[in-house]
């Protein structure tokens, strides 16, 4: 329900907005107290989220490895479940491999999540699953290795 007056000041910033352009369509809550404009809501929300992190951080540390072991399992999904190689099919073992190379440079800076989003919306084809061995045979093969160590 709309208020009388349309300018509310927010409790937290002191800004006064107009109801509906920076504030949440709800009424008085009931202790009576005054609203927080959308930002300054936001801003209590990732505060809250952080202190309950802060204060769990076994629930939330297995949360981030269920969902990183969740999205790592849809991008093997996406690309055939399987080694293109050899056809070993053991999640366990697969690896996601840059087909021209250049993999190193790519996830330079990049957070595992961001990785596995861009693997997950790629349409070029240039990302296949490799088993670990075929991986490095790849590797090898391609002096692709990271090493100034000659192979001989």
């Amino acid at each position: 329900m709309e208020p009388n007056n349309p300018l509310i000041v927010c409790r937290d910033c002191g800004e006064p907005k107009f109801w509906g352009t920076g504030y949440r369509h709800y009424s008085e809550k009931p202790s009576g107290r005054p609203k927080r404009c959308i930002e300054c809501e936001n801003k209590q929300a990732r505060l809250s989220r952080k202190k309950y992190n802060d204060s769990h951080p076994n629930v939330t540390k297995r949360l981030r490895g269920l969902k990183r072991r969740r999205d790592r399992q849809k991008v093997i999904d996406k690309l055939g479940g399987k080694c293109v190689k050899c056809g070993f099919d053991d999640f366990r073992a697969l690896q996601i491999d840059h087909v021209n190379g250049g993999g190193k440079r790519e996830l330079r800076g990049m957070v595992h999540f961001s990785y596995l989003k861009k693997v997950l919306n790629d349409t070029t084809g240039a990302y296949q699953l490799l088993c670990a061995n075929c991986n490095w045979i790849k590797r090898f093969e391609n002096n692709e290795q990271n090493s100034t160590i000659p192979w001989d």
